[in-house]
């Protein structure tokens, strides 16, 4: 009717070995850098800036919101940020020019993120003076909640 078979495996048992560390994702690992900070977010396109604020929020980041540079440095200089997050082209004051003024009113740890649309310009001298050295991480438009989560995260647990 059908063969039967026997397998016979030599089998030594050994000492187990202690589980390897998982490493969580970037955004898993830093959410938790997120939460309590406080973000002051610049951009002159409501709807991108609403967008932005609802999605640190969602992550437990204060957020208040401004317009234009003019309108943030007021905010600026009776508020502590942790972390700015401004768009480069807008009017009154554009993004640079208002790091710069920032910088030249009060220093502290605040990590500057500038949202680009990726066009080459030359936003990095204002006035004489480079404000790259200010600026913690550039994030180019359009970017995802994921990629932008990340950056910031990222940044922020240094």
């Amino acid at each position: 009717m059908g063969s039967t078979f026997t397998i016979s495996l030599p089998f030594t048992q050994t000492q187990e070995a202690p589980p390897a560390p998982v490493e969580m994702p970037q955004t898993e690992a830093n959410l938790e850098s997120l939460k309590g900070q406080k973000a002051l977010v610049v951009d002159d396109e409501e709807e991108l800036r609403e967008i932005i604020a609802m999605i640190l929020t969602r992550e437990g980041v204060l957020v208040e919101t401004a317009e234009n540079g003019e309108e943030a440095l007021k905010l600026w200089r009776n508020n502590p940020y942790d972390l700015v997050i401004t768009d480069l082209n807008m009017p009154v004051l554009n993004g640079a020019q208002m790091i710069s003024r920032m910088r030249e009113i009060k220093t502290s740890a605040t990590k500057f993120f500038i949202l680009t649309g990726g066009v080459k310009n030359d936003w990095q001298i204002v006035d004489g003076k480079d404000i790259t050295l200010h600026v913690t991480e550039t994030i180019a438009k359009p970017f995802t909640r994921k990629s932008l989560i990340e950056k910031i995260s990222r940044k922020t647990n240094v």
